[in-house]
Parts: C-alpha cells; sequence; structure tokens
C-alpha cells in the first residue's frame, strides 16, 4: 500500500465545492448576455423612424435595467416655442416593442453611437 495524503480532498469533494461556483458563474453570464442584447437593442444615440417621427434615446436609467425603467426620448421633429426639442419618457419594455416596428438606423449611424459609447 501506498502512503496516504491526509490533507488530500476525494475528487466527490472537489467536484461538489464546484457546483455552487458554477451556479453563480452561470446566473453572471445570463445576466450579461441579457444586458447586451438590451444594449443592442436601445441604442442611445441612434434615429429611429416610427410612424414617419424622428426618435432617439438620449439617455436610460444605468441603475435599474428591468424593462420597467425609464429613458428619456428626444423627438427633434416637434420643436417647442421656446425653442427647444420635445422631450417624453418610456419605459424600457415599452421602447423594446415599439423601435423593432420602426425604420432601423443605417449600419454607419449605429457604428458611430457604438464609437461615441465606447468614448
Amino acid at each position: 500500500m501506498g502512503p496516504s495524503c491526509p490533507n488530500r480532498r476525494s475528487s466527490k469533494t472537489d467536484r461538489r465545492s464546484l457546483k455552487p461556483f458554477i451556479a453563480v458563474a452561470l446566473a453572471v453570464l445570463a445576466t450579461t448576455l441579457a444586458a447586451a442584447q438590451d444594449k443592442d437593442l436601445l441604442l442611445p444615440g441612434v434615429t429611429y423612424v416610427c410612424s414617419g417621427e424622428r426618435m432617439f434615446i438620449e439617455n436610460c436609467n444605468m441603475r435599474d435595467t428591468s424593462d420597467t425603467s425609464t429613458c428619456m426620448v428626444g423627438h427633434p421633429d416637434h420643436i417647442q416655442p421656446n425653442g427647444l426639442m420635445k422631450y417624453s419618457t418610456g419605459t424600457r419594455g415599452a421602447l423594446k416593442k415599439l423601435f423593432p416596428t420602426c425604420t432601423q438606423p443605417s449600419a454607419k449611424e449605429i457604428a458611430a453611437a457604438q464609437a461615441f459609447q465606447k468614448k
């Protein structure tokens, strides 16, 4: 018989200790992928044309990425009497449903907005 190492845990114990780590890693990955899809769908600074009206997302609540959080939407076709552009607010969920039905921005505009966000 060979000498046994008292500090060595069995491989069964090692697998059990990895299960919580794997579960947390998968949860983080799923959250990251959902946020990435959300960012691709709701890209600030690109113009959508919905029912003949131009609209763009000025900004969204960065701390709350749920569908109930709010975004500020600019309407460059509607100028107020004081000369400022009209703004409205909408939930992320409503904008996620609205923008796919609109005319999408060009690839050049999307690339420019993504480059601006990286800076």
